[in-house]
């Protein structure tokens, strides 16, 4: 995922009249389950919105430099999934940081206090060093290649986790054998069930789900020459565990809905 520049507007009469609290609320909300601002500020804010007509949220937003692109983006993840969407080059600092602050998102906001705020942010930044160095440790393992197409561009790259972020143990988290190096598309795909590895050779099988919602050119270019044919794996010990990859077949792939096709980024 390529997240949208920052447009920050320096305007900051509205920012600066809404608790911090509330101010979040109304970026978690944007982000994560894509309101309009004058649904924000009548859910969020209390006020009559076809009085306020959105503006004092909008205003909220664009001051963080949130504009139309970041509506939704989010959708659909849990806020450890957002978190490893974000760039450690420091120019959504922002972003990290409001994010940093929340549990999983759905579940409520954490207690406000210090000890558990501070607590919760230096877990989730130590996550994110972790995930640096899962993302540094995997692309060396497989010399920054996808291990199925070749490509070697790295802003096109992603760790992938065999077995799921959620479900892994800390150990398995930064797990080089729990990790394969994909480019976005075939990531995307991997990561809600429509592709596996097998354990028993690494070769690829494909799920019947994505030759049924996508036109037959799309599906031959960058699905069908791939089923069957083996991913480039490291000859050490740093190749995908089998006990990985199993778990991937048998609890990941075919078990998403329908809705996750339009999770891919398909270049129709």
């Amino acid at each position: 995922m390529r997240l949208p520049e920052l447009e920050v507007n320096s305007r900051d009469r509205e920012f600066r009249h809404y608790s911090r609290d509330l101010r979040e609320t109304i970026v978690m909300k944007y982000l994560f389950e894509g309101l309009s601002s004058r649904e924000l500020d009548r859910t969020v804010l209390g006020l009559d919105s076809n009085k306020s007509k959105g503006y004092q949220s909008w205003a909220v937003l664009r001051h963080y430099g949130f504009g139309d692109g970041f509506k939704g983006i989010f959708s659909g993840m849990s806020v450890y999934r957002a978190m490893e969407e974000i760039p450690s080059d420091g120019r959504y600092d922002v972003l990290y940081d409001i994010l940093s602050g929340y549990s999983d998102y759905g579940e409520g906001k954490i207690e406000d206090d210090g000890w558990a705020r501070g607590f919760t942010r230096l877990r989730l930044v130590n996550t994110r060093v972790n995930q640096d160095k899962f993302r540094e440790s995997i692309l060396k393992a497989y010399n920054g290649s996808c291990c199925i197409t070749g490509m070697d561009e790295p802003s096109l790259l992603r760790a992938s986790h065999i077995k799921p972020w959620a479900d892994s143990s800390e150990t398995e988290k930064t797990d080089v054998r729990n990790g394969l190096c994909l480019n976005t598309l075939h990531d995307a795909a991997f990561d809600v069930g429509l592709m596996t590895v097998r354990y028993q050779d690494y070769t690829i099988r494909l799920s019947r789900r994505i030759e049924d919602h996508m036109s037959e050119s799309v599906y031959d270019d960058y699905f069908r020459k791939y089923d069957g044919v083996a991913i480039s794996v490291p000859d050490d010990d740093r190749a995908p565990g089998k006990e990985y990859l199993k778990y991937h077949m048998d609890n990941v792939f075919e078990k998403c809905r329908t809705r996750c096709i339009l999770e891919l980024e398909l270049p129709y």
